[in-house]
């Protein structure tokens, strides 16, 4: 109704992937996940935080799909977003600086990751002082990425950290 590239067309389309996505039908999700991804490259650029949040939960589709280097790509769109929208500091940019990190474990890279990882705690840890349910999601993921390495002490100590702010979230809820 609007035309292809006006914004309310490309955000019901996305609402359309994501409820056929929601519903567990995939197949008929791809294509139009990947049109909304079209569409939007055609439009100015959005620094707005649905975008980022559009981006992002792509990306983890991309991820749960194994398409890797496309889930990476919209990752680091992600970062770069939120770094534009909110500052290189704030936490939202530490999550998503984790989630790349998982995505590139899942590479095969887990040097490359294990950087990356270390960015978000260090981070997360700045932005939330006395821990975080999001804080102690990126330690669980740096110590998944420390035991790909063979490196089983420290990631006993990063889990057992996170399992502590896992924890101590609970009790106060």
């Amino acid at each position: 109704r609007y035309g292809e590239t006006d914004v309310r067309t490309s955000d019901a389309l996305y609402e359309l992937a994501t409820a056929a996505h929601m519903t567990g039908d995939y197949r008929d999700a791809k294509p139009l996940f990947d049109q909304w991804l079209a569409t939007t490259r055609r439009q100015s650029p959005r620094l707005t935080p649905e975008r980022a949040a559009q981006l992002g939960t792509l990306s983890m589709i991309y991820q749960i799909s194994r398409r890797l280097p496309e889930a990476e790509r919209l990752s680091r769109e992600t970062i770069a977003l939120l770094t534009a929208i909110y500052g290189p500091a704030h936490s939202r940019v530490g999550v998503e600086l984790s989630h790349l990190g998982g995505i590139i474990d899942l590479q095969g890279d887990s040097i490359r990751a294990d950087s990356i990882h270390r960015a978000a705690v260090a981070l997360l840890r700045r932005a939330y002082p006395a821990g975080s349910t999001a804080l102690a999601g990126a330690l669980r993921n740096l110590g998944y990425n420390l035991t790909t390495r063979g490196l089983y002490d420290e990631a006993e100590a990063v889990w057992a950290e996170s399992a502590a702010m896992y924890a101590k979230d609970g009790k106060a809820t």
